[in-house]
């Protein structure tokens, strides 16, 4: 794509005919936007869906968020930055699931694939079946958005409590 859009350029640079060479770069959008459609086609994950009573072993480690832990003071709140203001409160940070995360990246992708061919003159069948499955990635991004938001108040719930033994052992051994 690179050399063709280059050849085009050059063309115009040349002083080749301009009807000929604005049909050019929009023949080069199309298939720029075609390609990216198909490409962001691929890239939709197939993830596990939240479903009523879901079986123990239902969810997969890359289907579960979980708090920012990769520092020696946890369970309790993450240290503060030394830029930050005197009356800032230390908050734990969420991760989100990694399914979460790649079925966002992807319906990103594939709006932004969508919005720059609106216009353009795509194959209708590629454009159809991109906004189909537009249409269900942001269904279940939805589902998963909401599912990982009772995760974290779950997973919060469970930390504060690891937070309060942890404050409780502190003390005692303060004590002795």
């Amino acid at each position: 794509m690179g050399r063709l859009r280059s050849a085009i350029e050059a063309a115009a640079a040349e002083g080749a005919d301009a009807a000929k060479v604005g049909e050019a770069r929009e023949r080069l959008g199309v298939l720029e936007g075609e390609l990216e459609m198909s490409r962001a086609l691929v890239v939709v994950p197939t993830v596990r869906l939240p479903i009523e009573e879901a079986p123990k072993d239902y969810w997969g480690d890359e289907d579960k968020g979980k708090f920012w832990d990769d520092y020696p003071e946890w369970p309790l709140e993450p240290p503060l930055p030394e830029d930050a203001p005197e009356d800032a409160k230390p908050e734990y940070k969420w991760i989100p699931s990694e399914s979460l995360a790649a079925l966002r990246s992807a319906v990103n992708r594939l709006d932004a694939a969508l919005e720059s061919v609106a216009d353009a003159k795509v194959n209708e069948e590629v454009k159809a079946q991109a906004e189909e499955v537009q249409k269900k990635a942001a269904g279940d991004l939805k589902l998963l958005e909401n599912k990982d938001e009772e995760d974290r108040e779950k997973e919060f719930v469970a930390v504060e409590k690891a937070a309060k033994k942890a404050r409780k052992k502190m003390k005692k051994s303060k004590k002795k």
